[in-house]
């Protein structure tokens, strides 16, 4: 699940004087909680280095547009040395 935050622009008025002209709009926040669902692989190269690469999708509906997110990361664990 994703919580999501976005607005929308619900009334738009355009209004103009001699060559002047200004616009005027109201926006509404929404905040919702959509499913989300994604696959991912994750490579490790050696015991300290690895690399992942993800994709997810946010569901869109109820006003909240559907979003995408790909990710490439890499992981570098530095091991502790004990004394």
């Amino acid at each position: 699940a994703s919580f999501v935050m976005t607005e929308q622009i619900e009334d738009t008025q355009v209004s103009s004087v001699g060559s002047a002209s200004s616009v005027t709009y109201q926006k509404q926040s929404i905040d919702r909680v959509r499913p989300t669902y994604g696959v991912g692989l994750n490579w490790d190269f050696t015991r300290y280095l690895s690399s992942d690469l993800s994709w997810a999708q946010v569901s869109g509906g109820h006003g909240v547009p559907t979003s995408d997110l790909m990710a490439i990361g890499v992981s570098l664990h530095l091991p502790n040395k004990q004394t």
